[in-house]
């Protein structure tokens, strides 16, 4: 995978060879029709789900998790020193794994971030605003699904956090 400096990061690219073709084409041709969760989050639909998500008072799986982590975000990261890694599945707008990374920036003044989503412009906006934000924080983004982040990850030897942030879709 490619080398990512803070100052402007690369983008991982983690899907397989799959032809979009080939991946929409079953669900047109099911009934009822439909198209994989992935296909509706390019930018535009990242964020319009991260605007919903997170300022709709009804939809309180967002707010209850962010509370979570606001509240133990030291207990959670009391076990990993220098060289820890957080890595999180659907990372979107990056606002659940930064309490984290602000926690682990507090407690050993560097980490390394793998944030995974499917929205490669988006992720990528959110690496660039993470780096410009955080000093001692390296960003790694990899865009594709999350089978594939974690194939990547697998083989990290380093301590590392992963927080899954994508929410359970089905077709």
């Amino acid at each position: 995978m490619t080398s990512v400096s803070r100052a402007s990061p690369a983008i991982a690219t983690t899907k397989g060879n799959t032809d979009l073709y080939n991946a929409i084409l079953p669900g047109l041709r099911s009934s009822p029709k439909y198209t994989p969760h992935w296909y509706n989050y390019d930018k535009r639909g990242s964020e319009l789900f991260h605007i919903s998500a997170n300022r709709n008072p009804h939809y309180h799986i967002y707010q209850v998790e962010s509370s979570l982590l606001n509240r133990y975000a030291d207990d959670i990261v009391s076990p990993y020193g220098e060289g820890s890694i957080i890595a999180d599945l659907g990372a979107g707008d990056c606002s659940k794994p930064r309490i984290l990374i602000e926690a682990l920036l507090k407690k050993n003044g560097t980490c390394t971030f793998y944030p995974v989503d499917v929205a490669k412009e988006f992720v990528e906006e959110n690496s660039r605003r993470l780096i410009d934000e955080y000093p001692g924080l390296e960003v790694h983004p990899l865009a594709g699904e999350n089978q594939h982040g974690l194939k990547y990850l697998q083989g990290f030897a380093e301590p590392s956090l992963s927080l899954i942030s994508e929410t359970v879709s089905v077709p």
